[in-house]
């Protein structure tokens, strides 16, 4: 199964007979679609390599028993073909035109919407499930078999991510662009349904998931009586006591969101974006080698205050010194305009340390 268009889809092209319809058109034939037949007003009775062309929708729905149609003809034809197609009795209309008139078409789609045809575009890519049917101007080269289901207003967007799903082993069971004018007949959530309800698009998901377990955080605030009496004011105690405990609590979250074993930042970062400095304390270079690594946009450096120190003195000595940018109201040195933020919570090997007192040391 899969959605919108598939084995059982018998296409009729509005604009057949044109140089777009009919290239498109037949390269859908060529992929495994029933082109059942092509509709061109007064050109009835006439074919385009063996397919009939019709002067309506109704009559190739008649006579051919299309269910699909596809429009490829000029702006200003277009919301009439797409109406003509609805009246016809079609299940779905896929419309490739881009720059339908916004009034015309949102006559056209309230008509869609009230007949219940199923509308795809207008500018849209068309749809593909592949192995099964095509319909539109989507390369089914980029796309294999699968369970995967890919929706999109960009039909340049969806033929990289296909083709970046196709590199990774990545299969699909439909692509549907929905289209980007202005008024469109089906959005997102629209599709989504579609793909919600198909038995062919689902999710692989691991039989053994990693689990983690948060242990809750247990610890006692133990303020003596008699230094509450004695020393209540000017802070209340107590309070103080209370304040420097749930501190305490958030510097074991910190380290534990950097170092835990199980889900920890450290423990889970990807090997490829691991460095190793070139000579101890980190310098520029390693920095800009690190940033090289990261495929998104960085956002900040988290290191060590030791480290970040180091950096600094190694920034100063080469002439370069590192401007700074002023974050919650404290000033962090910056590298390539990414803040530098400390924290104690990195770890240091003994041996990194030493390096990086002696480094302090020597260029102090």
């Amino acid at each position: 199964m899969s959605i919108v268009v598939g084995s059982e889809t018998k296409l009729v092209v509005s604009g057949l007979t044109g140089r777009e319809g009919s290239f498109h058109g037949l390269r859908n034939r060529a992929y495994g679609t029933d082109l059942v037949a092509g509709v061109t007003p007064g050109k009835g009775g006439q074919d385009v390599e063996g397919v009939p062309i019709f002067d309506s929708i109704a009559e190739a729905v008649e006579k051919q028993g299309a269910n699909t149609s596809m429009i490829f003809v000029p702006a200003r034809f277009a919301a009439p073909a797409i109406d003509e197609a609805i009246e016809s009795g079609v299940e779905t209309v896929i419309a490739i035109t881009e720059g339908i008139p916004v009034l015309d078409m949102l006559k056209t789609y309230w008509k869609a919407k009230e007949a219940g045809v199923r509308l795809i575009g207008p500018n849209c890519p068309g749809v593909l499930s592949p192995g099964k049917a095509n319909v539109g101007i989507i390369p089914a080269q980029f796309f294999d078999p699968g369970p995967i289901g890919v929706v999109s207003k960009s039909g340049t967007l969806t033929y990289q991510i296909g083709n970046e799903l196709k590199q990774a082993g990545e299969g699909k069971s439909s692509i549907v662009g929905i289209g980007g004018d202005p008024i469109i007949g089906s959005d997102f959530i629209d599709v989504l349904t579609l793909y919600e309800a198909d038995p062919e698009t689902f999710v692989d998901y691991e039989e053994d998931p990693r689990e983690y377990f948060l242990n809750a955080v247990t610890t006692i605030l133990d303020v003596q009586t008699r230094v509450s009496d004695l020393y209540s004011r000017p802070f209340d105690q107590t309070q103080e006591q209370l304040r420097l405990l749930i501190e305490k609590v958030k510097e074991r979250q910190e380290y534990e969101l950097i170092n835990n074993p199980e889900y920890g930042l450290l423990t889970n970062v990807a090997s490829q974006q691991v460095i190793t400095t070139r000579s101890g304390a980190p310098t520029p270079d390693d920095l800009d080698e690190l940033i090289s690594k990261v495929w998104k946009e960085p956002a900040f450096f988290l290191a060590h205050p030791r480290a970040i120190a180091a950096f600094g003195r190694e920034c100063t000595r080469r002439g370069v010194p590192p401007p700074t940018v002023t974050l919650f109201g404290n000033p962090f040195l910056t590298w390539r305009g990414l803040p530098l933020v400390p924290s104690d919570k990195v770890p240091l090997t003994s041996a990194l340390v030493r390096r990086s007192v002696l480094e302090l040391a020597r260029r102090a």
